[in-house]
């Protein structure tokens, strides 16, 4: 290991918001003591990763351009997210998709892949560099509302059986509430 490897896994060791991602390629055996090792003995854990992993088989028979996305992002399961998200690694720039194991345990498949697309929609957008804008939260909900209107459109020509937005995801004239806006105004 070289000096800026052992930099960048000293950062990320000592970042401790998030959990440390998983190369995307690589097999993953968690460390006992890592968040990952506890939620797989959590029972939501085991029905969430099944979930998880036949979306992502779904995505990667059937939808070329996402499957390819999707081999690059490490997949990083954390209940330090109430939903799931993309985002750069802390302390380098490998893009992770971190995901609530108790939030898609209680999604269909349909609706797992949905989310999935979504947060590859934020990659292919460019959401996480080029196209950041500040305040953050409201950024983050005009991007949601434009990609789950295009999700909502996917969903309509494939059959809900197949794509299905999770039922709380804002549509565009289907968004945050006046008093939610300036709940998140004020984050």
């Amino acid at each position: 290991m070289d000096a800026t490897q052992q930099q960048q896994t000293n950062t990320l060791e000592e970042t401790p918001n998030l959990p440390k991602p998983v190369p995307a390629n690589d097999g993953y055996v968690p460390n006992p003591l890592d968040e990952s090792a506890q939620l797989y003995l959590q029972s939501n854990y085991g029905k969430a990763y099944d979930l998880f992993t036949k979306a992502q088989l779904e995505i990667f028979t059937s939808m070329d351009f996402f499957s390819r996305i999707s081999r690059y992002i490490a997949k990083v399961p954390t209940t330090k997210i109430p939903t799931a998200g993309v985002g750069l690694a802390p302390g380098s720039h490998e893009l992770v998709f971190y995901w609530n194991p108790n939030f898609f345990a209680n999604l269909t498949l349909a609706q797992v892949k949905a989310v999935q697309i979504h947060e590859f929609y934020h990659v292919t957008f460019n959401h996480l560099t080029a196209r950041k804008r500040e305040p953050h939260n409201i950024w983050n909900i005009a991007t949601d509302l434009a990609i789950n209107s295009i999700i909502f459109k996917m969903s309509e020509s494939a059959g809900k059986s197949s794509i299905d937005l999770p039922g709380d995801l804002w549509l565009p004239g289907k968004g945050p509430s006046d008093e939610q806006m300036e709940a998140l105004k004020k984050q």
